[in-house]
């Protein structure tokens, strides 16, 4: 395992280890270990109950974030960790969240409710990494896959078909061939997602170093979700005028924030949208994002609002 799991979690898996539950580090923070990356957050997962938590976790601070859920937030000194019972859910009625949980003993049934196989894994010393799905291979081959039948993923979370988009223009991966089906067939279904969530997302996918790839290959998806721009997605030209916005984020000034990023990328778009045939009319590429220097104060839009 590649990088260093901070004392705080080193000591909550141990607690709970000696009072004979099983803990593991889970997800995102398992992924960027394995990709040699400092995560930023650090989420254990556990066989014990909430209320078995709190007890074996006694003396700590804790706070009761989502009992019903499973998880509390535990404070120490070195950071904030969520640790959450091992949990099935139930069935999700609004495309984003379910309706209930179960808790369940095994953790291979924790790590089959997750959305990729590459935020599927889980570890901790004693056991090393449990990987039932294949995440390691994938990140191994630059995959973003969803753990088992891709559709039924996105209908469960819709969000997640931007969170795989995200993930591979953040990695530079590419999407395995059936959860790109999946995302091309179900990209309606981020109209039932609250526009803040998917900016959120969008935001951090225009930054990502796989943006061009991302962009041109889910234009459909962009268009849904950014239907003010839905005649430059559907353009003929979608390739050049994505290179060209693509062009514009190496000209933001460092340091290159999400929020510079995506306006520079927002103006660009702007400008295509209003004039769409700004490219040929022998304007350079530089020409369409100096009319509003990127340096000047810019409010951050809404990518995802009409």
């Amino acid at each position: 395992m590649n990088g260093s799991i901070p004392d705080g979690a080193k000591r909550i898996l141990r607690v709970l280890s000696d009072a004979g539950y099983g803990s593991y580090i889970v997800g995102g923070c398992v992924r960027d270990l394995l990709l040699g990356k400092a995560p930023h957050d650090w989420d254990i997962c556990t066989s014990a109950k909430p209320d078995e938590t709190i007890a074996a976790l006694d003396g700590m601070h804790i706070v009761k974030t989502g009992l019903k859920h499973g998880t509390v937030t535990v404070i120490l000194e070195d950071g904030s960790y969520e640790v959450t019972t091992f949990r099935v859910d139930g069935v999700y009625k609004d495309n984003r969240h379910p309706e209930n949980v179960r808790f369940v003993a095994d953790i291979r049934e924790d790590l089959a409710r997750r959305d990729f196989t590459v935020n599927a894994m889980a570890y901790n010393e004693t056991t090393g990494i449990i990987d039932p799905f294949g995440g390691m291979e994938d990140l191994k081959n630059g995959v973003i896959r969803c753990v088992g039948d891709a559709r039924a993923r996105f209908e469960e979370d819709a969000l997640r078909i931007m969170r795989a988009l995200r993930f591979s223009s953040t990695y530079g991966f590419s999407v395995g061939s059936s959860t790109s089906d999946a995302i091309h067939a179900q990209k309606d279904l981020l109209n039932n997602i609250a526009n803040e969530r998917i900016n959120a997302e969008l935001c951090k996918t225009l930054t990502g170093k796989g943006v061009l790839g991302v962009l041109t290959e889910y234009a459909d998806v962009m268009q849904t979700v950014i239907p003010k721009f839905a005649n430059v997605f559907l353009s003929s030209s979608i390739t050049d005028i994505i290179s060209t916005a693509s062009t514009s984020i190496s000209r933001v000034p460092s340091p290159r924030t999400a929020e510079a990023t995506s306006v520079s990328l927002w103006l660009c778009f702007c400008t295509i949208s209003e004039n769409p045939n700004a490219l040929r009319s022998g304007r350079t590429e530089s020409d369409i994002f100096t009319d509003t220097p990127i340096s000047a104060p810019v409010s951050h839009p809404v990518l995802c609002q009409d």
